[in-house]
């Protein structure tokens, strides 16, 4: 498991670490994972909100935040029922840079650090399960990983949307997922 040798050292967010909050967020997508018949897309986000979880429904969505967006944006507005069922169907993993919340970060340049830092030592091997499924990269604006430091995973990211506007995700989704029949 992801969490099981966590290496903060020089990261401007380990003073944010909270196991028990990383230990469920992770046993959720680790379930996530099970679900889903083939990876065939990553979306790659920053972190999750220090009090939700995009894949624990009992986190509240209905107003702003990633699954409220991606519930607008890929099944219009329906339920997250119908959302989660159409990633499974569609292949795609949500994956987070960091395992932090970064937003408590007062800094871009530090949640850029931390993101990159947590990416390269830890959440990568969620991207490893596919290391031939293309990434589609969802951040704040001036936030997300340092390309140049992970060029192997900036590489894989075709598209980017700013997390305040995921117009044309949908499409992207379907234009990559098209004919990738790389397993988990």
């Amino acid at each position: 498991m992801i969490i099981d040798n966590l290496n903060g050292d020089d990261c401007p967010a380990s003073d944010f670490h909270n196991i028990e909050r990383i230990k469920k967020t992770e046993r959720l997508r680790k379930k996530e994972i099970k679900s889903i018949q083939r990876i065939k897309l990553f979306l790659l986000c920053e972190s999750a909100p220090e009090k939700r979880f995009v894949y624990d429904l009992n986190s509240q969505y209905s107003k702003n935040g990633l699954r409220y967006l991606l519930r607008n944006e890929l099944v219009d507005a329906g339920n997250d029922e119908k959302l989660f069922d159409y990633l499974r169907k569609q292949g795609v993993l949500i994956v987070d840079c960091a395992l932090c919340s970064l937003h408590k970060l007062s800094g871009k340049k530090d949640r850029r650090a931390a993101a990159t830092i947590c990416l390269e030592r830890h959440t990568q091997a969620y991207l490893d399960l596919n290391p031939e499924a293309p990434i589609v990269a969802i951040f704040p604006s001036k936030c997300g990983f340092y390309k140049r430091k992970l060029p192997h995973i900036q590489g894989r990211v075709k598209h980017e949307f700013r997390f305040t506007n995921l117009t044309g995700l949908k499409d992207t989704i379907c234009a990559l997922t098209k004919g990738n029949s790389s397993s988990k």
